[in-house]
């Protein structure tokens, strides 16, 4: 009888917490499809090692992409595609390819519909050590194709693709415990929070961190709604983190002033 009853609490504790985070998601995604920066402040912030080391630097990251440019990386598999070329399994790798084709086409629809927080650039992952050394010819049109027309102007840049997002808060833990400057940022006590999801990353292809908005998952291959909510969520973050704080010194001045 004992054991029944340890059985039936375990699966009450069970379902309660599952419906809390049901509950959670929900209301997250209904905040955001509003627009409603308050509730994204309380997202991107909401971690007790949000620093004001690590909010100056995010809001020099927002104020930069925000004049600067987001390149998205797409994915080809090309390994994939030539190992089961060779092994003479040709249906695998055309069905890779065109699955790739049409990922990257929704892709591509989703941040030239949706974004709107910088400008946005599209290459091949296979094409990234080209373009980190500047290399003309890399960027990518609506149809996937090599534009030469298209260049990048600026000279600020963070990475978008899809992939793992790993959680913040290993990486944040060893700073604090340890001080002085972070350590490396994957390490084999990450853990992966999202398998599928937009992640974001800089120049080095090092994924950021909060309170910089550095993922957003993707569910059911929904592209459209991941790129808005990343969209929300970078626009309601440089409200806060910039905008606010600007407005804030701004007051400070004025007071000093009087």
């Amino acid at each position: 009888m004992r054991y029944v009853v340890i059985i039936l609490a375990v699966i009450l504790s069970n379902s309660i917490f599952g419906q809390e985070n049901s509950l959670s998601k929900n209301d997250t995604t209904e905040i955001d499809s509003k627009y409603d920066t308050t509730a994204i402040d309380f997202t991107v912030s909401s971690s007790r090692y949000d620093s004001l080391v690590s909010k100056e630097r995010a809001a020099q990251e927002l104020k930069s992409l925000k004049t600067g440019t987001l390149v998205v990386r797409l994915k080809t598999n090309d390994k994939s595609v030539k190992g089961y070329a060779e092994a003479g399994k040709q249906n695998i790798a055309d069905r890779i390819i065109e699955d790739r084709k049409i990922q990257n086409t929704a892709i591509i629809r989703a941040f030239k519909s949706y974004y709107t927080f910088s400008k946005v650039l599209f290459i091949y992952a296979r094409d990234t050590k080209r373009f980190l050394k500047g290399e003309k010819g890399v960027f990518l049109n609506d149809a996937l194709t090599y534009d030469p027309s298209i260049v990048m102007k600026d000279t600020f840049f963070i990475i978008a693709e899809y992939g793992a997002a790993i959680g913040a808060s290993i990486q944040e833990n060893r700073y604090w415990k340890g001080g002085g400057k972070r350590g490396s940022y994957i390490s084999s006590e990450a853990n992966t929070i999202s398998n599928s999801a937009l992640v974001l990353s800089n120049r080095n292809l090092e994924q950021l961190n909060r309170p910089f908005p550095f993922c957003e998952a993707v569910y059911l291959n929904n592209y459209d709604g991941a790129v808005i909510r990343l969209n929300n969520a970078l626009e309601g973050a440089y409200a806060r983190l910039v905008f606010k704080k600007e407005l804030h010194d701004v007051d400070d001045k004025q007071k000093k002033k009087k």
